[in-house]
């Protein structure tokens, strides 16, 4: 049995290997920074109910037209905002026995976001500010 030369590997690997570092690098997600508030909605503002700071992370995958909100599942865009400042996005509410996101704004502009979240069956909103930010690791 006769094998193939090893130099003739390379110009078949070569095209491979650029094709694969070529799509991460198209990649269009942006991971924002965000700190804001989060309150549980439906209790009344009198029984104390004061709103909490909190941090989060969004990753926008302008490809795929997703928004990530920490952990939880994607939400889809809700519609073609592509001459809008206001980008909104929502998802099916999460089974019961499940937290997830429900729908979110964000403005491309100023960074301000608002997100519904489920969290322990409660309903609980978010008004935040986002940067861009860089991965750590």
């Amino acid at each position: 049995m006769v094998s193939k030369p090893r130099h003739l590997w390379w110009p078949i690997l070569a095209p491979i290997v650029i094709l694969l570092l070529c799509a991460e690098a198209t990649a269009k997600t942006v991971s924002l920074a965000c700190s804001g508030t989060k309150r549980e909605l439906g209790k009344s503002r009198s029984a104390g109910v004061e709103r909490e700071p909190w941090l989060f992370s969004l990753i926008l995958d302008t490809a795929k037209r997703t928004l990530i909100v920490d952990d939880y599942d994607a939400m889809q865009l809700s519609e073609d905002t592509s001459l809008r400042n206001m980008v909104i996005f929502s998802a099916s509410p999460p089974p019961k026995d499940k937290d997830g996101t429900e729908s979110a704004s964000l403005n491309r502009i100023t960074g301000e976001t608002t997100i519904n979240l489920i969290i322990n069956g409660q309903l609980i909103e978010v008004h935040g500010v986002c940067k861009p930010a860089q991965r750590l690791f």
